[in-house]
């Protein structure tokens, strides 16, 4: 009867050794299973270490104790709004579209030098860097000529090319929004012509208001009725603005042609 009693014990010890190793391994396996999800790639550390090699769209296997970050590579749109001040010292605002993707190429030097988002992190500041830059290099009248526009893109182009893509980052194109009649153009025009109605109605001097260029940059589609007519408000508000006297070019309205 002993003896019976000492082989089942040591079977059921060896049933709870084969449980806890089979439980140990599926757990090593589950842990080393992950997915990339479509669109994305994968860059795998281990302890600090970045691996060169990257993962594609899928299920892999790896170290269990490994950590994989997936980037997304598709192209983005980034919207961007720029407060800056020209040459002669006069605030300008501008709104930026800005179309971007990750290099695949680059993705281990990512996820080596960028902590946190990319966009956030890398991409807007050197945005807004670049366009204060080369805002601040011409004044208010300047900027309203085409070949003084070309070459602020230029500049923009070369500002940004080498410290993007040192990150991983492509700049494909930067573009002015469509114009719609819910948006923030025509809202834009509600505050010039409020502030306009305060100087005329004398309820503020015009040397007390901030000196303020603002340019507006819009398309609009061949169809588009209400934005043809809310582009033709914003320069006839323009013309009317910028030759009152009684504004002394405190207050600028632009639209640039092209």
């Amino acid at each position: 009867m002993f003896n019976h009693v000492s082989d089942l014990m040591r079977t059921n010890a060896r049933a709870r050794a084969l449980v806890a190793v089979a439980g140990a391994t599926g757990m090593t396996l589950y842990a080393s299973v992950f997915t990339v999800p479509a669109g994305h790639i994968g860059v795998e550390s281990l302890f600090g270490d970045v691996y060169e090699r990257s993962y594609s769209p899928g299920i892999h296997v790896s170290h269990p104790l490994t950590r994989v970050k997936c980037y997304d590579i598709r192209v983005q749109n980034t919207a961007l709004k720029c407060e800056s001040v020209t040459a002669d010292g006069l605030a300008i605002q501008s709104n930026l579209a800005v179309r971007w993707r990750l290099d695949p190429a680059h993705a281990t030097q990512t996820r080596r030098t960028v902590a946190g988002n990319v966009e956030t992190t890398i991409l807007t500041p050197m945005l807004v860097d670049a366009v204060t830059r080369a805002t601040s290099r011409h004044g208010v009248s300047a900027l309203f000529d085409a070949t003084t526009r070309a070459n602020i893109g230029t500049q923009m182009r070369e500002t940004l090319g080498d410290k993007c893509s040192a990150y991983g980052i492509v700049i494909l194109d930067v573009m002015v929004k469509r114009l719609h009649e819910y948006k923030r153009q025509l809202l834009k025009v509600l505050h010039v012509v409020s502030t306009y109605e305060g100087i005329l109605s004398g309820a503020v001097r015009a040397e007390d208001i901030t000196p303020r260029l603002v340019v507006f940059g819009a398309k609009a589609a061949p169809g588009y009725f209400m934005a043809k007519e809310i582009i033709y408000l914003i320069n006839r508000m323009a013309t009317v603005i910028n030759n009152d006297p009684l504004v002394k070019r405190q207050l600028i309205v632009g639209f640039p042609a092209n």
